[in-house]
């Protein structure tokens, strides 16, 4: 199903490792789908977001619980060449039984209007 999806998109394990990218996020942030395999989630966010993301993922991992699935958020990722990049990213639970995750993104740079969470 994740391979069917043509936007960016990015899966991780309930360890919070991605265990999947596709073309989508090479093309909007840069990062190379095989090389991001096995890195941890925060690899694509600014240094100042991974403690607050690890707390909400912890949360979520035991109990099941996130404010921010299935709806837009507003937030700054780090491209492979270290710049950020403005992308609505939105939070799906895998729904396999743990608490794996995809999340789809999109370039939110030249949108001023984003009808999304604003985390930034």
């Amino acid at each position: 199903m994740l391979r069917s999806i043509d936007a960016p998109l990015v899966a991780a394990d309930e360890h919070g490792r991605i265990m999947y990218a596709n073309a989508g996020v090479e093309a909007l942030l840069g990062w190379r789908p095989g090389d991001l395999e096995g890195c941890p989630l925060t690899t694509l966010m600014p240094e100042r977001y991974r403690e607050r993301h690890r707390r909400g993922f912890d949360h979520y991992v035991e109990t099941g619980e996130s404010r921010l699935l299935a709806r837009p958020i507003r937030v700054p990722a780090r491209h492979a060449q270290g710049h950020e990049v403005l992308v609505d990213l939105t939070i799906h639970p895998i729904g396999d039984g743990t608490a794996a995750v995809f999340a789809t993104m999109r370039d939110a740079s030249t949108d001023p209007d984003p009808g999304a969470l604003r985390i930034v």
